[in-house]
């Protein structure tokens, strides 16, 4: 229906405003002690750091819809793939080998997602895509895409509470 040019800004757009609104609702969550146990045990400087990858997080994956859409699989499979093979090496080099503990995982996600999503722009690029926001395709994709969300966190709830169940038999 549309071309790829026409909405890769707004999609990239989209991708960091959801990345920015999940970072916000975790770090409200947290600053309320909602996480329980395991969120009160969080240092605040590593996990701040966490929160704000995500924004860059939310790029990458809309990144890789549009690249879906444009049936680029191979070009979406080897981001996929350099993620996959990247994160676990530079999680034991930086948290085993040079011993950083917490923050050696932290610099390796953000090593990580800052490269995979600046490739994923970087392929995007030769479409040349169009520098403007397509509000009517915004509001069409976030009506379905609403929908979707609410299903997932239904089928999230769903899974959490048997894991929820099981743990306590």
């Amino acid at each position: 229906k549309r071309a790829a040019a026409d909405i890769t800004v707004t999609v990239i757009a989209m991708g960091f405003l959801m990345g920015s609104l999940s970072s916000a609702i975790a770090y409200l969550l947290w600053r309320f002690e909602l996480l329980g146990a395991t969120g009160r045990e969080l240092p605040w400087t590593p996990w701040l750091a966490m929160l704000a990858l995500a924004p860059a997080q939310g790029v990458r994956l809309m990144t890789g819809r549009i690249l879906l859409g444009e049936a680029r699989f191979g070009t979406n499979n080897w981001l996929n793939i350099g993620r996959a093979a990247t994160q676990p090496l530079l999680l034991v080099a930086l948290v085993v080998l040079a011993n950083w503990g917490l923050w050696g995982a932290v610099v390796a996600t953000a090593a990580t997602t800052t490269a995979l999503t600046l490739a994923s722009v970087i392929v995007l690029l030769p479409a040349r895509p169009r520098m403007r926001i397509d509000f009517d395709f915004m509001v069409e994709a976030l009506r379905y895409g609403i929908k979707i969300w609410v299903g997932d966190l239904a089928t999230r709830v769903n899974l959490r509470l048997d894991q929820m169940i099981l743990g306590i038999v």
